[in-house]
Order: structure tokens, then C-alpha cells, then sequence
């Protein structure tokens, strides 16, 4: 992936099952709209980049796609960036309690 993938403004229980599909396209190929595909086999990549500043509205449901997403991406050794978090996803993150989320998103957010 070259180039950051653009997270929705809405990161709500209405928006994750659709984003859930275009991460795992995005991690492993066209093979992941299947519901079969090799997680075990990320496609060349130094990190899984994405654009998180057009997000406005986020709720638990989302949160938990981008904590699933972050153990993941820790199990194939493939970098997590964030790039641009919005304050929205930094306050919720925050008022859920999602320390190592909030964490990650914040030192990312003054290394960009």
C-alpha cells in the first residue's frame, strides 16, 4: 500500500462491517471479499497506513475495528500507522478508555 487508506467520517456500528471488508482487501488482496482469505499473508509492505483525518463521528463499534486491526497487524509484524487522527478519534479513544489506541494515535500525531 502506497499510499494511506482513507478511514470514513463515520466510524459507527453503521460503517464497520463495510470498512471491516475494504481493510482486509486492503491487507491481503481481492482473495479477502471472499471471506477466504490468508491473513497470514500481507502483501509486501513496510506498514499498513491510514488516513484517520476525515473522521468526525466514532462509536465503540469502530473503535474496537481499529484495536482488532492494530492486534492484528502486531500478530504479521506489519507496522500500524495512523496518519492525521482527527480529535474526534483521539477523544473517543480517550473516553473509552482505549489507552494503548489513544497512545499510538497520539505518538503518531506529533511524529507525522
Amino acid at each position: 500500500m502506497n499510499s494511506p487508506l482513507p478511514l470514513p467520517p463515520e466510524l459507527t456500528i453503521y460503517t464497520v462491517a463495510e470498512l471491516r471488508l475494504a481493510l482486509l482487501k486492503a491487507l491481503t488482496g481481492p482473495q479477502a471479499e471472499s471471506g477466504s482469505a490468508d491473513l497470514g499473508a500481507p502483501q509486501a509492505d513496510k506498514a499498513f497506513m491510514l488516513d484517520a483525518a476525515p473522521v468526525v463521528q466514532v462509536d465503540t463499534a469502530g473503535l474496537q475495528l481499529l484495536q482488532a486491526l492494530a492486534r492484528h497487524c502486531k500478530t504479521l509484524a506489519l507496522p500500524l500507522k495512523i496518519h492525521k487522527p482527527s480529535a474526534a478519534l483521539c477523544a473517543a479513544t480517550l473516553a473509552m478508555g482505549m489507552t494503548d489506541l489513544h497512545a499510538m494515535l497520539h505518538a503518531q500525531e506529533h511524529t507525522a
